[in-house]
């Protein structure tokens, strides 16, 4: 049931993102330009949107995995999948690139903290997925309903 579970979460968030990834994409130019009405500010927030739609595909899997190991109690994956986007991806890209890039650099840093979140989730999720007991053989019974099932 965790692996159905999971698979739905992930598919469905998926789904989602695209959809929106692709809608915010094709009219991102008009979405800067309804609260700034500068054609320097949308040139360059367009492509910072447009940027952020490109990595959107890629937060549904570190999501459903952080959520997955918060749900089981493994706090110190979850904490660390948690820091991965906003903190030890983002604030390192945030600093460097824009020194080395310019602009470019503010504009693609969230993508590229998000990106490399996802690759930093893969691993996570593939330990978790074999821990799990294969989809065909049946799940031990443990703790206070082991009792029961002897019974």
């Amino acid at each position: 049931r965790v692996r159905e579970a999971l698979r739905f979460t992930y598919l469905l968030g998926e789904a989602a993102m695209i959809v929106f990834a692709a809608a915010c994409f094709a009219v991102a130019p008009q979405l800067i330009h309804a609260f700034r009405d500068d054609p320097d500010v949308v040139e360059i927030g367009a492509f910072a949107l447009r940027m952020q739609c490109f990595s959107l595909a890629l937060m549904p899997l570190n999501t459903c995995v952080n959520m997955l190991f918060q749900s089981i109690g493994k706090s110190g994956p979850a904490t660390f999948l948690s820091c991965t986007r906003q903190g030890i991806f983002f604030i390192p890209a945030i600093l460097i690139l824009p020194q080395v890039i310019g602009l470019t650099g503010v504009q693609v840093s969230q993508a590229l903290a998000d990106g490399l979140s996802f690759v930093a989730a893969i691993p996570f999720l593939i330990w978790f997925l074999k821990l799990l007991p294969k989809e065909d053989a049946p799940a031990p019974v443990t703790g206070r309903y082991a009792q029961n099932a002897a019974d």
